[in-house]
């Protein structure tokens, strides 16, 4: 009796979702060892390539035109996703080739990371992608975004940043000024310098999720950090902190939800109460607030000070607030209440 392949039973859709994880190359490789893997490999939606792997920087190259011309020759299946691994000494030829590349092919979702000890710099690396409508979806992992000096506006919609490093050549970093289309934004991880002033300002933004940013300064009262967030459309808006942020400006009129998280407070309690209560105001038209109970605690941390603020929401309806794991809070203190709701009918969720 032969043992039972249970991998090769698996239906196409599966095991599509399972080879989308590994390097295209493995995939080649393995498709000899079953004949219904053959030319499995042609009807892949999703491709990664790891260019990490010890193999000649030459030899990844055209591997990954070649796999790719030949993978889009099976029009029945269109591909969804493209994403490269690459390592340090990658050339900016190479990704501006194959960014136009995949622009013709219409691939809607294109992502690149580098690894651990390289970070790609490239200033004209946006004006890859605005010579056509696609990828409409772009992931950034470990890049140095470096100001572009030209006036291209990138196609994408949704831009998804994780632990990029921004460069400026000046205080001011409007890095997202000419992504004139962007609808999702979500930065993730990502390092700015302690004087920088980061300004957000799209005009079609629906959402955006900022988490765990970092400031580069080991003294808390020398961050001098500034953000800048100015989107008419925004509906959604997702914090997630380890210390607040000076929000200089939030112009948000359509606010609709917001998750606030953020988990303690620096050592200049003032500072960090002061930044809070700026925030909040900032926050005014939201209808829906979710907020964590370390933050309800900061609130609290200046004796008498939260009574001599306004509130700062003026159509909320709904307020929640979270416990997390780390904290023994369970009832809402009386005075940061009145500071929410004395302007609205809101309903409370704990």
């Amino acid at each position: 009796m032969e043992p039972e392949d249970r991998l090769s039973d698996l239906p196409d859709c599966l095991l599509h979702h399972i080879f989308g994880f590994i390097d295209f190359r493995y995939y080649v490789q393995a498709s000899v060892l079953c004949k219904r893997w053959k030319l499995l490999w042609t009807s892949l939606q999703d491709l990664y390539f790891d260019g990490c792997q010890g193999t000649g920087t030459v030899f990844f190259h055209r591997f990954v035109f070649e796999a790719l011309s030949r993978r889009l020759r099976n029009p029945t299946y269109p591909l969804n996703k493209v994403r490269l691994h690459l390592k340090w000494g990658t050339r900016s030829s190479f990704l501006k080739k194959f960014i136009a590349y995949l622009g013709s092919t219409k691939v809607p979702w294109f992502g690149i990371s580098f690894d651990q000890n390289s970070c790609f710099n490239d200033r004209d690396f946006a004006a890859y992608f605005s010579r056509s409508q696609f990828p409409k979806t772009v992931e950034l992992t470990r890049c140095h975004m470096v100001p572009s000096q030209s006036d291209c506006q990138p196609t994408w919609t949704n831009l998804y940043l994780h632990e990029c490093y921004f460069c400026p050549q000046s205080i001011l970093i409007n890095s997202f000024q000419n992504c004139v289309n962007l609808k999702e934004l979500h930065l993730h991880k990502c390092r700015f310098p302690s004087r920088a002033v980061l300004d957000i300002s799209c005009p079609r933004l629906v959402n955006l999720v900022l988490s765990d940013l970092m400031v580069n300064t080991r003294d808390p009262a020398d961050d001098k950090f500034e953000l800048k967030v100015s989107a008419p459309e925004l509906l959604s808006f997702s914090l997630t902190l380890g210390r607040p942020l000076h929000f200089s400006l939030l112009h948000l009129p359509a606010l609709d939800n917001v998750d606030i998280r953020i988990h303690s407070s620096n050592n200049l309690k003032i500072f960090s109460f002061e930044r809070l209560i700026r925030m909040f105001q900032g926050l005014r038209y939201a209808q829906s607030v979710k907020i964590c109970s370390e933050t309800i605690e900061m609130l609290t941390m200046i004796p008498g000070a939260l009574e001599k603020q306004s509130c700062p929401f003026s159509r909320l309806k709904s307020l929640t607030v979270t416990c997390d794991g780390s904290s023994n809070y369970d009832n809402v203190p009386g005075n940061v209440m009145a500071y929410f709701l004395s302007n609205s009918r809101a309903m409370v969720e704990k």
